[in-house]
């Protein structure tokens, strides 16, 4: 202590009601910055769009609040090492004793032990086995105006400025720039894309450049406004297309299948492996693979991997020929382009895909009884009706019991499974933000929000709540 690392210095009315009931007292004047105030966050999402946040909260310098912290530690008793790196850690009977490096290398024990070392640490990965994925923040502080309000917090989201995000910010009247890239030789070209945005879009103008700032820092996730990291939605309310994007997640889909969907899937980055049928196929940066309708898969996506689907409906390609087909796709690829969702590279790999979905669509439909697809397609129109399993079995005059072999064996899955798949379908069609979760849950045939919640994180690998906040619409320019 203190953490030494780039940071906001924004304290949200959460954290200052934690400092009250823990230390018993306020956050010193010594540790604020000017304006003191923060009135809360506004957020330009990857598409543009802004959400602000209207919350009490302070501005402080981050160095200064944690040495003042860190002075309160040592109060209670606590000893703090400052510099000092945890190399490895022993949990032992009733303490632990852990490795340190200072001026020498040294053990000590304790009945607790607080890391603070941040992103560069060692510990953690050492105990947990887990890589983490690093980034590089760069910021700089500067003398100078601009037409901004100087007591929020201002993120950008937009992939052209930044590779995770850029902010602005006002601490003691210097204008603070800066922007997060994965690659450190992008830093010079992000920050002047930013810098060039800023001057345009509000105003902004240097007169001196006092500091600037290079930190090493974990990869971050913004919340569910346009996150960098997590899924997001681009729909085309026109035609049954929509893009998804999946990123660092680090998630496996247990086995599934999309009955109204051809899926195209394109790695834009890391690696991610896929199960279907009883094949194993991993795929790297730019290979593609396709999911046709109903075809059993899972997919395990790797924290360091960037998945990009395009899920084109099943009706769409059926009823529209290939000419008109490729003409509308292309257009929705130009505008997702236009939008910096992907490349012009992803582009055409995907149009190239989707042509080859044209061509051999005959093969992509999974044969089955002809008892058994008028039953799954009665669940697929209203899963959110009950159906008793005895009354499915009634109407093709087989037991129960056969019905659920035959039907797994045809579908891939239980029809009870196959009915809590397509509620969780055909709620993502319906979950906006003018209608409740829970109204949405009721409607889906739910017991409840939470066992919505469940099963919908399950599936679609967000919360309710996040994937209406993820979801975007795209241009169509045909």
């Amino acid at each position: 202590m203190p953490r030494y690392k780039s940071c906001s210095g924004v304290l949200i009315k959460k954290s200052m009601e934690l400092v009250k009931k823990y230390f018993g007292e306020v956050v010193p004047e010594s540790a604020m910055c000017t304006p003191t105030e923060n009135r809360g966050m506004v957020f330009t999402n990857d598409a543009g769009k802004e959400y602000r946040f209207e919350q009490e909260g302070l501005n402080v310098w981050r160095s200064h609040f944690d040495g003042w912290l860190a002075g309160k530690v040592k109060e209670s008793g606590a000893e703090v090492m400052d510099g000092v790196a945890a190399l490895s850690c022993t949990e032992q009977d009733g303490f632990v004793e852990i490795s340190l490096h200072g001026a020498n290398n040294y053990t000590e024990s304790a009945r607790y032990v607080l890391d603070c070392e941040g992103a560069v640490g060692t510990l953690k990965r050492k105990l947990t086995g887990e890589i983490p994925g690093y980034i590089t923040t760069f910021q700089t502080f500067n003398e100078g105006s601009i037409d901004l309000d100087p007591h929020y917090f201002y993120a950008y989201l937009q992939p052209e400025l930044s590779e995770y995000d850029a902010w602005f910010n006002v601490k003691d009247d210097l204008l603070v720039l800066g922007v997060s890239v994965k690659n450190m030789d992008k830093i010079g070209h992000y920050y002047r894309c930013f810098i060039a945005y800023m001057e345009e879009k509000y105003h902004l103008r240097i007169s001196r450049q006092t500091k600037e700032e290079k930190w090493l820092a974990r990869s971050r996730i913004w919340n569910d406004r346009g996150d960098r990291e997590g899924m997001r939605y681009y729909q085309c309310e026109k035609y049954p297309i929509e893009f998804v994007v999946s990123e660092n997640i680090d998630k496996r889909f247990d086995s599934h299948n999309h009955v109204g969907h051809y899926i195209v899937s394109l790695v834009m980055q890391g690696e991610v492996t896929v199960y279907l049928g009883n094949g194993k196929l991993v795929c790297h940066e730019g290979d593609v693979f396709t999911i046709p309708p109903y075809a059993m898969h899972s997919v395990c996506q790797e924290r360091e991997a960037c998945l990009l689907s395009m899920c084109i409906g099943t009706a769409f390609v059926m009823e529209t020929d290939s000419e008109t087909a490729e003409g509308i796709v292309r257009g929705l690829l130009k505008d997702a382009v236009g939008q910096g969702i992907f490349g012009k590279a992803q582009e055409e790999k995907l149009l190239v895909s989707m042509q080859a979905v044209f061509h051999v669509q005959d093969m992509g439909g999974k044969e089955m009884d002809t008892d058994i697809k008028i039953l799954a397609d009665r669940i697929t129109s209203n899963p959110e009706f009950e159906l008793p399993i005895e009354t499915l079995a009634a109407d093709i005059f087989v037991s129960k019991y056969y019905l659920i072999k035959k039907f797994k064996r045809s579908v891939g899955m239980t029809p009870h499974q196959f009915c809590i798949q397509n509620r969780i379908r055909k709620s993502q069609g319906l979950l906006n933000e003018e209608k409740t979760v829970s109204r949405i849950a009721t409607e889906m045939g739910f017991y409840d929000q939470s066992h919505f919640d469940k099963a919908f994180q399950k599936i679609v690998g967000i919360s309710p709540s996040e994937y209406i906040h993820s979801k975007k619409q795209i241009g169509q320019s045909t």
